[in-house]
């Protein structure tokens, strides 16, 4: 059986958390004041993650595809799991729809989408098929890469003169409920996606330190999201930042260091690039892996193509426009479908596991 190290883990919780959320301006919705929604939404996705690892250990070996059919039988319980399943599928779906508009929209804007999915989605089979070792080893590196970028990317910031730290005044100027527009829906079911980590958490080296590097994932996601968003306002203002398409790549082009270091708009693209590389295999092995433990079939390689193909096409036709994209994202995913499988269902779980736990060990 495959194992990743605790650190390893630490590392992809990062890149699975982050995806496509640091593009599109986390919080956007509360303007100046957006780095408080992150905060806010880190400490209560915390708490969700809490949840989530506490049904793991009153499960231990068992992944989220596995959980259900030992408390609800093997009907109702597997029913659960295929839908968690093609939620998954969904969700690489929607992360090949925000790739086909952002390529299109920026740096390839003559490229055809269907040639650059599809050459993206083979990296996603090799990386899949290859297993999650190399996976983890992999964003080990790319994650000192991004970091290094994420620093020198500062320094141009800051270098190129154009940040003006009073644009974040007055703090909750525009009043708390605007800053809770920020925290719910989007903000919070943001981390509480993490449930689906579930699907890598039995093959980690040491079970019983997962919450503790879990947590130190998404807390480092949550600094990352509140520095951006901090110099996001301060370099573009809270009118831009809350109403540009893709915040980063916005910021980006704003960097001119003695008219010389400029058009490094590439860095921006590169973020997203590299953060949906790992959500996306990530969300892929969690896939393919869930449907080999809910079936007969012993090994999970012969599903990474037809849930390759599926993702590919279904992200390609889900939705006509960027308007149409975001609108779902917002609107409707997170009351129809993050709500009641990331939130509702586990919580009811975790109930039932405290009781079925607690009655065994009476017993």
């Amino acid at each position: 059986m495959e194992r990743i190290s605790n650190y390893q883990l630490y590392i992809l919780t990062v890149f699975f958390q982050t995806g496509t959320n640091i593009v599109f301006g986390f919080g956007a919705v509360a303007g100046r004041d957006a780095w408080i929604s992150s905060l806010i939404s880190t400490c209560v996705g915390a708490l969700l993650v809490l949840l989530y690892v506490s049904i793991m250990h009153m499960n231990p070996g068992l992944s989220l595809i596995q959980w259900w059919p030992k408390y609800f039988g093997k009907c109702i319980g597997s029913i659960i799991s295929w839908m968690y399943i093609v939620l998954i599928v969904y969700q690489i779906s929607r992360e090949v729809g925000d790739l086909k508009f952002l390529i299109s929209i920026t740096i390839l804007p003559k490229t055809s989408s269907l040639v650059f999915l599809s050459i993206f989605m083979l990296l996603i089979i090799y990386s899949v098929y290859s297993g999650i070792e190399v996976i983890a080893r992999v964003a080990q590196i790319a994650f000192y890469l991004l970091v290094s970028l994420v620093i020198i990317e500062m320094i141009f910031l800051y270098g190129s003169k154009i940040m003006d730290f009073s644009r974040l005044m007055p703090i909750a100027g525009e009043g708390w409920h605007t800053i809770a527009k920020g925290v719910w829906p989007t903000g919070i079911l943001s981390f509480s996606e993490g449930i689906e980590l579930a699907m890598i958490w039995p093959l980690v080296e040491k079970p019983k330190k997962i919450l503790k590097t879990t947590l130190m994932g998404i807390f480092t996601f949550g600094f990352f999201l509140t520095i951006f968003d901090v110099l996001a306002v301060a370099a573009l203002g809270s009118s831009i930042f809350k109403n540009s398409l893709y915040p980063l790549y916005t910021l980006i082009q704003q960097i001119s260091v003695g008219q010389f270091i400029t058009n490094l708009d590439a860095i921006g693209v590169l973020y997203l690039l590299t953060n949906v590389f790992f959500r996306m295999s990530l969300y892929m092995f969690a896939a393919v892996r869930g449907i080999q433990q809910i079936t007969p079939v012993k090994n999970s390689i012969i599903f990474i193509l037809p849930v390759s193909i599926i993702s590919l096409c279904w992200g390609i036709i889900m939705s006509p426009n960027i308007s149409e994209h975001i609108e779902v994202a917002v609107k409707y995913f997170p009351y129809n479908l993050s709500t009641p499988l990331f939130v509702a269902l586990p919580f009811i779980l975790f109930i039932v596991s405290f009781i079925r736990t607690k009655k065994y060990k009476v017993m």
